[in-house]
């Protein structure tokens, strides 16, 4: 396909939409053990300057791992409803071919917004 097409087939989408949903459950289901204790404890290693560094640099992992699960979320989320608009907007293989290919366009959109969070978000 060339860089600026778009192919979508409305039969798949259902079952697409089943597999995000499973990932997005498998990513708050992450999240929720990273920022819950104990693993939202600072990790015990003792007070030695080593181990203390250590536990300052767990952390961060940490937190860092939060902030990629969070853009990882945003992103199934977003393609989830951009899947969900599909969906219902272009049931038939009459919609979809009397589609306006900038709508179709419009509605995947914020999967890119989520994925590259320097982008303006589109209302």
């Amino acid at each position: 396909m060339a860089g600026n097409s778009l192919f979508v087939d409305p039969y798949s989408i259902d079952d697409f939409r089943t597999y995000l949903q499973a990932r997005l459950d498998e990513s708050y289901s992450a999240r929720l053990a990273l920022t819950t204790a104990p693993a939202a404890d600072l990790p015990a290693l003792g007070r030695f300057d080593d181990a203390a560094r250590t536990a300052t640099r767990l952390d961060g992992l940490r937190r860092e791992y939060v902030t990629r699960l969070d853009r990882l979320i945003s992103a199934l989320t977003a393609a989830e409803n951009a899947a969900m608009t599909i969906a219902q907007r272009y049931r038939s293989a009459d919609d979809l071919a009397g589609a306006d290919p900038a709508e179709i366009r419009d509605a995947v959109r914020p999967v890119n917004d989520a994925l590259d969070p320097g982008t303006a978000r589109h209302a």
